[in-house]
């Protein structure tokens, strides 16, 4: 019965050609009015504790070195705007979460406390990003049952999504750069004690950012390379992935 219902529903968001139609162009034309170009809302909300989106963008730290990896605070002169407390929490219970409720419950009488500062919007994208998020608006669809997009450059490919499975397709070709790293992973057993994983070297890259004149198609979205070096069960492991896959 559940397979039967999923599978008329799946089929009555459907086109009669079986595929998934793009928005109006009236819908689209919202983007970087109401909208940012990526689709979310461009105003903040009316307590002003979310802030309308700045298309400038997070500000780059003077102390910033381009292609570090140390993470320098834009924000670093902000102070907190109040500080939630063992004794104050339950003022603020509605905002937190279970687990969050659970830490003050357990540790706040101990002094673990949670430092509340003023929020930012300032995530940004190149242009030609935003140029192709707003024709896959009106142009990228879904097709072979929500299994593939066909007609979508670089970029968000349903800004505004109109089913569940838009919103999976904009998390899978999210945008992301080229980037290697080095890291450990380390397990802590009951007693404190910090116990190797993995250590490993892992290269990403992302080629349908690479071509953004170039509809995506049935190109590679993906390639990850991870290099292990320890421990010695694992010292001289490869994965390699490719996404989507042959």
């Amino acid at each position: 019965m559940r397979k039967l219902l999923f599978g008329w529903l799946v089929a009555s968001s459907l086109a009669a050609d079986g595929t998934l139609a793009a928005v109006s162009a009236e819908l689209a034309a919202e983007l970087g009015k109401s909208l940012t170009p990526t689709g979310a809302e461009m105003a903040g909300n009316a307590d002003g504790s979310i802030p309308p989106w700045d298309p400038q963008g997070t500000p780059i730290p003077a102390t910033f070195v381009p292609g570090s990896t140390d993470y320098v605070d834009p924000y670093a002169d902000e102070s907190p705007l109040y500080t939630i407390t063992g004794e104050n929490w339950r003022k603020y219970a509605d905002y937190l979460t279970v687990g969050t409720r659970a830490m003050f419950e357990k540790y706040g009488a101990d002094g673990w406390e949670m430092h509340v500062y003023p929020s930012h919007r300032g995530a940004v994208r190149p242009d030609w990003y935003y140029a192709n998020t707003a024709r896959n608006a009106t142009a990228a669809r879904l097709v072979e049952d929500g299994q593939k997009i066909v007609g979508n450059y670089p970029g968000v490919p349903f800004p505004i999504p109109q089913s569940g499975l838009e919103a999976i397709w904009n998390h899978m070709v999210r945008y992301a750069v080229d980037a290697s790293q080095h890291y450990d992973t380390y397990y802590v057993d009951a007693s404190g004690q910090a116990i190797l994983a993995t250590s490993a070297y892992s290269t990403s890259v992302f080629p349908m950012f690479r071509q953004p004149d170039e509809e995506v198609g049935d190109k590679v979205w993906t390639m990850l390379r991870i290099n292990y070096s320890a421990p010695a069960r694992r010292a001289g492991e490869i994965l390699l992935v490719h996404e989507p896959g042959a």
